[in-house]
Protein backbone atom coordinates (compact mmCIF):
# COMPACT_ATOMS: atom_id res chain seq x y z
CA UNK A 1 0.00 0.00 0.00
CA UNK A 2 1.33 3.47 -0.79
CA UNK A 3 1.16 6.15 1.92
CA UNK A 4 -2.25 7.70 0.74
CA UNK A 5 -3.65 3.93 0.91
CA UNK A 6 -2.30 3.34 4.03
CA UNK A 7 -3.78 7.24 5.85
CA UNK A 8 -6.91 6.54 4.69
CA UNK A 9 -6.85 3.10 6.33
CA UNK A 10 -5.60 4.69 9.59
CA UNK A 11 -8.82 7.40 9.34
CA UNK A 12 -11.46 4.47 9.14
CA UNK A 13 -9.98 2.19 11.55
CA UNK A 14 -9.17 2.14 15.08
CA UNK A 15 -7.50 -1.36 15.07
CA UNK A 16 -5.47 0.17 12.24
CA UNK A 17 -3.79 2.56 14.17
CA UNK A 18 -3.39 0.25 17.24
CA UNK A 19 -1.36 -2.19 14.77
CA UNK A 20 -0.03 0.72 13.52
CA UNK A 21 1.37 2.11 16.87
CA UNK A 22 2.92 -1.18 17.72
CA UNK A 23 4.73 -1.37 14.51
CA UNK A 24 6.24 1.78 14.82
CA UNK A 25 7.22 0.90 18.52
CA UNK A 26 8.79 -2.28 16.78
CA UNK A 27 10.81 -0.04 14.99
CA UNK A 28 12.74 1.57 18.17
CA UNK A 29 15.81 0.33 19.10
CA UNK A 30 16.22 -2.38 22.43
CA UNK A 31 17.97 1.27 24.27
CA UNK A 32 14.59 3.29 23.16
CA UNK A 33 12.50 1.14 23.98
CA UNK A 34 13.82 0.76 27.88
CA UNK A 35 13.84 3.96 28.05
CA UNK A 36 10.91 5.19 26.01
CA UNK A 37 13.03 7.97 24.38
CA UNK A 38 15.21 8.42 20.79
CA UNK A 39 18.84 8.00 21.22
CA UNK A 40 19.87 7.18 17.49
CA UNK A 41 19.12 9.46 14.45
CA UNK A 42 18.33 6.46 12.31
CA UNK A 43 14.61 7.25 10.73
CA UNK A 44 13.53 4.29 12.62
CA UNK A 45 10.52 4.55 15.38
CA UNK A 46 9.46 7.63 17.00
CA UNK A 47 11.04 10.93 17.24
CA UNK A 48 12.27 12.49 20.38
CA UNK A 49 8.95 13.92 21.08
CA UNK A 50 6.71 11.08 20.24
CA UNK A 51 8.67 8.56 21.85
CA UNK A 52 7.76 8.85 25.63
CA UNK A 53 4.00 8.98 24.98
CA UNK A 54 4.31 6.56 21.73
CA UNK A 55 6.04 3.90 23.83
CA UNK A 56 3.41 4.61 26.52
CA UNK A 57 0.63 3.93 24.08
CA UNK A 58 2.32 0.78 22.16
CA UNK A 59 2.11 -0.71 25.52
CA UNK A 60 -1.07 -0.23 26.19
CA UNK A 61 -2.11 -1.80 23.06
CA UNK A 62 0.33 -4.95 23.54
CA UNK A 63 -1.28 -5.82 26.97
CA UNK A 64 -4.55 -6.20 25.15
CA UNK A 65 -5.93 -3.03 25.81
CA UNK A 66 -7.58 -0.92 23.19
CA UNK A 67 -7.42 2.81 22.89
CA UNK A 68 -9.86 5.07 23.26
CA UNK A 69 -10.62 8.84 23.36
CA UNK A 70 -7.55 11.40 23.17
CA UNK A 71 -5.29 8.30 23.22
CA UNK A 72 -6.72 7.03 20.02
CA UNK A 73 -6.68 10.70 18.37
CA UNK A 74 -3.17 11.01 19.63
CA UNK A 75 -2.23 7.60 18.19
CA UNK A 76 -3.73 8.02 14.74
CA UNK A 77 -2.15 11.46 14.64
CA UNK A 78 1.07 9.49 15.17
CA UNK A 79 0.73 6.76 12.80
CA UNK A 80 -0.36 9.23 10.17
CA UNK A 81 2.79 11.30 10.43
CA UNK A 82 4.71 7.90 10.74
CA UNK A 83 2.94 6.74 7.41
CA UNK A 84 6.17 6.46 5.65
CA UNK A 85 7.49 3.81 7.82
CA UNK A 86 4.51 1.91 7.83
CA UNK A 87 4.63 2.11 3.85
CA UNK A 88 8.05 0.46 4.47
CA UNK A 89 6.75 -1.94 7.18
CA UNK A 90 3.90 -2.67 4.54
CA UNK A 91 6.61 -3.41 2.06
CA UNK A 92 8.93 -5.54 3.83
CA UNK A 93 5.73 -8.00 4.82
CA UNK A 94 4.90 -7.74 0.96
CA UNK A 95 8.52 -9.22 0.19
CA UNK A 96 8.39 -11.40 2.87
CA UNK A 97 5.22 -13.47 2.46
CA UNK A 98 5.90 -13.61 -1.59
CA UNK A 99 8.76 -15.48 -0.82
CA UNK A 100 6.76 -18.21 0.78
CA UNK A 101 3.20 -17.80 -0.68
CA UNK A 102 3.00 -19.93 -3.75
CA UNK A 103 -0.35 -19.10 -4.99
CA UNK A 104 -2.88 -15.88 -4.88
CA UNK A 105 -1.44 -12.06 -5.84
CA UNK A 106 0.32 -10.00 -4.69
CA UNK A 107 -2.30 -7.92 -3.43
CA UNK A 108 -3.44 -10.58 -1.08
CA UNK A 109 -0.28 -10.58 0.51
CA UNK A 110 0.16 -7.10 1.86
CA UNK A 111 -0.55 -6.92 5.12
CA UNK A 112 -2.62 -3.35 5.22
CA UNK A 113 -5.09 -5.28 2.74
CA UNK A 114 -7.93 -6.77 4.95
CA UNK A 115 -7.89 -9.50 2.27
CA UNK A 116 -4.47 -10.59 3.26
CA UNK A 117 -5.86 -12.28 6.40
CA UNK A 118 -9.21 -13.42 5.92
CA UNK A 119 -11.14 -10.35 3.97
CA UNK A 120 -12.35 -8.08 6.75
CA UNK A 121 -11.01 -5.38 8.23
CA UNK A 122 -11.43 -6.24 12.07
CA UNK A 123 -9.16 -9.68 10.88
CA UNK A 124 -6.59 -7.15 9.37
CA UNK A 125 -3.06 -8.12 10.13
CA UNK A 126 -4.71 -10.69 12.33
CA UNK A 127 -1.21 -13.47 13.34
CA UNK A 128 1.66 -11.24 12.08
CA UNK A 129 2.36 -10.36 15.34
CA UNK A 130 1.67 -12.64 18.54
CA UNK A 131 1.25 -9.41 20.77
CA UNK A 132 -1.98 -8.52 18.42
CA UNK A 133 -4.29 -11.28 17.93
CA UNK A 134 -7.80 -9.72 18.04
CA UNK A 135 -10.74 -11.07 17.43
CA UNK A 136 -13.06 -11.24 14.63
CA UNK A 137 -15.40 -8.24 14.27
CA UNK A 138 -18.96 -9.04 14.24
Amino acid sequence: MNRDQIKSLLMSDNRAVEKGIVAIFHRQTEDEKCDNATHHTNGRGFNYKDADYGSYLARWVINGRHLTGKHLAAARRMCCLYSRQLEEISADKLKENTISYKSGTLDDMDPFQPSAFGGTVGEFWQGSDPTLQYRRSA
